[in-house]
């Protein structure tokens, strides 16, 4: 089964984080802010994606979240493989990091 959910190539997907994601409700009144949460959730959709089944996250290694990540921002989401159920990802805005770090997941 770990075969299956192993990710084979670098998966490159760009997005626009627009003012009416429903992460930015709450978090926080009058300075929106995309919560690191949201952000796991947005890297775990393109794992699911690209291995065409849902899967979810089981821990989160060496995560940095190194900047704030505001309404409409155009962001690039990166994943490469690591292994059996394992990736590393980014989030990115040209030179401004986001986040990144190793994901472990597993299909549900």
């Amino acid at each position: 089964m770990a075969a299956a959910l192993t990710i084979d190539r670098t998966i490159i997907e760009k997005r626009k984080i627009g003012l009416d994601h429903p992460d930015f409700e709450g978090h926080f009144p009058n300075f929106p802010l995309l919560p690191a949460v949201s952000q796991i959730d947005i890297v775990v959709d393109l794992i699911s994606s690209y291995l065409g089944r849902n899967v979810i996250c089981c821990a989160v290694h060496k995560a940095k979240f190194k900047a704030m990540l505001r309404p409409e921002t155009s962001i690039t989401i990166t994943v490469d493989g690591a292994g059996p159920a394992k990736a590393r990802w980014s989030i990115v805005d040209g030179d401004i990091i986001y986040s990144q770090g190793l994901i472990h997941f597993a299909a549900l």
